[in-house]
């Protein structure tokens, strides 16, 4: 180990000098032996914003970070998984994904984080459902049973990581080498082989197709030397992925899809959740091309939506959820100014909406859109719902949401001479 302190190993890494292994297996175990204080834990997220990471630096991390906490092991079978890289509102895609490759009879033992920046995480949504904290053996054992699960990621699964997240959640940061080091070290720890990351463009973390494929790039390579298996999808962020933001308005979207009975009812959701899936089929010997297409049979079929209720009741929650999923005590519609088109939809508008509605820490909080980008709209219908258990929360809501218009909506003609 280094004789420096651990504050100059961070201060060298803030003017870009790469650290070793030993050096990162430092700081990260000072991190997780909780010798640093918040301050200088800032100074290391800062450090990587600043100057990013090397690969190198980037395994190291990963290495140290699933030092700190357990390891799971599913007795040599392949393990599937699937994470997005965030920052689009309403990506409850997970709460498809798990139950329609369960389904297929592959493992997928899917452990996801809470909301740091965003109206809803994966873990906020489903715990609408049913419980989702778990330890690492209860995981084991219910994955034995029903293939799948949506749980929150176990406090013993990489701690140093929540420690981390937590600071970042303060910053309002989330560095590319921090993120990729987070994803992985939890995959490795969770003993995953397979993995399909969801790598959203436009509108999010990642500006362009071009830098979203060279994350992706980045993603697997590192994965590589790991021994993980991964594949990227680079998806369309730049609007909500369904129309619901929240988390329960977003599980009672996840829900109403998988009871979709018929491929004509599709949308966005469907689409993205079925393509991903489909990756992970192929991933698993399927013919290449074929994939999408057994996804979506086991989605109309009603095969996932039967997995989707063993897996809620395994997780200790009551399936007559599904029908009766709570609602907001307060709502204001927000209506349409004039008939046009949806021309813009801005991400980050419908989010600060939606968090000062209340969510994620108000469930039932949040938003509905009843447009996306090229959607007809007509005056006076409804353009926009908010959510809220707090009339003072709606109002703030209303407010910006009046002030912002997070759509823009507009004639096709747009000049004559």
């Amino acid at each position: 180990m280094s004789k420096e302190t651990t504050m100059e190993l961070i201060k060298r890494r803030m003017i870009g000098e790469e650290l070793s292994e030993n050096e990162i297996m430092k700081i990260i175990n000072d991190i997780s032996n909780e010798k640093l204080n918040d301050i200088e834990i800032a100074g290391f997220i800062f450090s990587q914003a600043l100057k990013g990471m090397t690969n190198n630096e980037v395994l190291s991390m990963i290495k140290a970070m699933v030092e700190t906490g357990k390891k799971i092991s599913f007795e040599n079978q392949v393990i599937y998984d699937k994470h997005s890289l965030g920052g689009v509102p309403g990506n409850k895609v997970t709460l498809l994904i798990v139950p329609i490759v369960a389904a297929y009879g592959l493992m997928i033992p899917k452990t996801s984080s809470r909301a740091i920046t965003s109206p809803s995480g994966t873990a906020d949504t489903m715990e609408v459902l049913a419980p989702v904290e778990f330890k690492a053996e209860e995981v084991i054992s219910m994955v034995k049973k029903t293939k799948g699960v949506v749980v929150e990621a176990d406090n013993d699964i990489c701690p140093v990581d929540a420690d981390i997240i937590k600071i970042e959640h303060y910053l309002g940061l989330n560095p590319e080498s921090m993120m990729i080091s987070s994803i992985l070290a939890k995959k490795i720890a969770m003993g995953i082989n397979r993995l399909v990351i969801d790598v959203p463009v436009e509108g999010t973390k990642v500006c362009s197709m071009e830098d979203g494929q060279k994350i992706s790039q980045r993603i697997v390579k590192i994965g590589k030397k790991l021994g993980l298996e991964i594949k990227a999808g680079l998806t369309y962020g730049g609007q909500p992925i369904g129309n619901n933001i929240g988390p329960t308005l977003e599980a009672q979207e996840a829900i109403e899809s998988l009871q979709i009975t018929h491929p004509d009812k599709t949308n966005s959701l469907i689409e993205k959740s079925t393509d991903l899936a489909g990756i992970l089929f192929e991933m698993s010997g399927v013919e290449k091309g074929k994939g999408k297409s057994i996804a979506m049979d086991l989605l109309i079929s009603g095969k996932a939506l039967d997995k989707m209720k063993q897996i809620i009741e395994i997780q200790g929650g009551n399936t007559k959820i599904i029908d009766e999923i709570p609602k907001s005590q307060y709502q204001e519609t927000i209506e349409c100014p004039r008939t046009g088109y949806i021309t813009h939809v801005d991400n980050s508008k419908l989010v600060k909406i939606a968090r000062l509605a209340g969510a994620p820490e108000d469930k039932t909080a949040g938003i509905v859109i009843f447009g996306k980008r090229g959607d007809k709209i007509r005056k006076g219908g409804p353009l926009l719902n908010i959510y809220a258990n707090n009339s003072n929360n709606l109002s703030k809501a209303l407010d910006l949401a009046l002030t912002s218009k997070p759509l823009k909506i507009e004639g096709m003609l747009l000049k004559q001479i």
